[in-house]
């Protein structure tokens, strides 16, 4: 039976809403306290999907890139832990083992190694076929943490959306997946989509380095997780209902449409397995009505942390409230956490309506459409968000930054896959401002008195143009 100290859970809201509000948002923040070094490992297994293709064939780098990364992922794995290898195209081969998984030690890695040096491109692409090798591949170890690695460089061209879906359907809550793309002919939409259903990450690769780094942490924080599954309990009161449900940090995704009816009140989320000292965080909006009396509080749902087939509880039920007010000054308050993650949304509106007119050639209209994204991602210390978007733009002489024309394919498709992520939890550090008032830059971020002559922006101390009007900027040498 699971200890009930595992996790712990928050919630951030604003509790004052006005009469007329049907909806309630909060931000649900799910920690682990799994240790490291405490007890034995639970049973791990993994499944590395690497794309056969024909495709892959072309450059011959991509096929060795992929042997390397498989044959790094094998290695990372601890000794004792269940995988297997399958090559995939138009179907799903298993490599190594021939049938079922193999227990990792140093013979079954070498054996496996050397049947990825034998991988083969040839055939098109289903990735639905992988994934329901993978299934089944993985279904005997059901207590165990159980996750996939899937690489491709081409879309899904051998298979219906629908048949991907059914698929995707039979394995969200059965095992986790992240989804790597290499080379510039594959689909983000599609891996975002995998990764997303299979609570895992989308990501553009660009060489053989990065993927067999890549592969090798992958692989690693497989065997290294401490909880096998945990679930997100929601409960609603009467006439109250879940309306969304959707991850937010460390990555986004939508979860909405995979939750499972407990009973007519109650939804449970697979939240995937769980490593040590692990924080989550997910959003949820309530549909309330016109549930609650003014003045007083009423609680709307209660939300908690479940683990195992039994649902042991992991601590109390935590309530989400609601209480009516007419004083506007109290219910247009916007919770810390919430304003967070309406920064990073807008960030990732921004990223997407880029991508979009640079797909286009709509560069004009780009160029003003990256500022602002640039100028969001900022806002919000999204770091990673502001290097991916610096790729796409170059220095001019006048000290200006231009939007290259076209961009970088493999740029465009890392900013494309982007799922917009802070690197860390700040939000009690960010403010996100009422409609219609300015939205300065964070105040950490600036150095000394110095802004934009033009726009009055406040840029990082790296800075050398303005991002928001593209000015060039005192104080640093071109």
């Amino acid at each position: 039976m699971s200890d009930p100290s595992l996790f712990s859970l928050s919630i951030g809201q604003n509790t004052f809403v006005p009469l007329e509000a049907g909806d309630l948002y909060a931000v649900l923040a799910v920690e682990s306290h799994a240790a490291a070094g405490t007890g034995d490992l639970p049973e791990a297994a993994e499944v590395i999907l690497v794309d056969s293709s024909g495709s892959m064939e072309q450059p011959p780098a991509k096929m060795s890139a992929a042997r390397h990364a498989a044959a790094a992922a094998v290695d990372a794995l601890r000794d004792g832990m269940r995988f297997a290898v399958v090559a995939g195209n138009d179907e799903a081969r298993s490599i190594y083992p021939r049938g079922g998984t193999a227990i990792a030690d140093a013979a079954t890695r070498a054996e496996a190694k050397a049947a990825i040096r034998h991988i083969i491109p040839g055939g098109g692409t289903a990735m639905g076929t992988w994934l329901a090798a993978a299934r089944t591949l993985l279904a005997p170890h059901h207590a165990a943490v159980r996750h996939a690695i899937l690489l491709t460089d081409g879309r899904n061209e051998h298979e219906s959306r629908a048949a991907l879906d059914a698929v995707l359907a039979t394995c969200q809550g059965t095992f986790t997946c992240d989804a790597r793309g290499i080379g510039v002919d594959w689909s983000p939409a599609e891996l975002i989509r995998i990764a997303s259903v299979l609570g895992g990450t989308a990501e553009a690769i660009r060489g053989e380095r990065e993927l067999v780094e890549d592969f090798t942490a992958l692989a690693g924080g497989t065997g290294s997780k401490r909880v096998p599954q945990a679930r997100l309990r929601i409960r609603t009161a009467a006439g109250v209902s879940l309306a969304e449900l959707k991850q937010v940090f460390p990555v986004s995704a939508d979860l909405t449409e995979h939750l499972r009816r407990v009973d007519a009140r109650t939804v449970e989320a697979a939240l995937g397995a769980w490593g040590v000292a692990e924080i989550r965080e997910y959003s949820v909006r309530l549909t309330i009505g016109d549930a609650g009396e003014l003045g007083e509080d009423f609680r709307v749902g209660t939300v908690e942390v479940v683990t195992g087939a039994d649902g042991v509880r992991q601590g109390s039920p935590e309530p989400i409230v609601v209480h009516r007010t007419e004083d506007p000054a109290l219910s247009s308050e916007v919770n810390p956490s919430l304003g967070f993650y309406q920064i990073q949304a807008e960030t990732g509106r921004a990223i997407q309506n880029l991508v979009e007119l640079c797909q286009a050639g709509r560069y004009e209209e780009a160029e003003a459409a990256w500022a602002e994204a640039d100028k969001l991602a900022r806002l919000g210390g999204n770091d990673e968000a502001v290097r991916r978007l610096a790729r796409i733009v170059a220095p001019t002489p006048d000290g200006r930054v231009a939007l290259l024309r076209p961009p970088r394919a493999y740029d465009l498709l890392a900013l494309e896959v982007f799922q917009v992520r802070p690197a860390s939890v700040p939000h009690l550090s960010v403010q996100f401002p009422a409609p219609g008032e300015p939205r300065p830059a964070p105040a950490a971020r600036v150095d000394g008195d110095r802004t934009c002559p033009s726009c009055g922006y406040r840029p990082t101390p790296e800075d050398r143009f303005c991002a928001d009007c593209g000015t060039p900027l005192p104080g640093v040498a071109a």
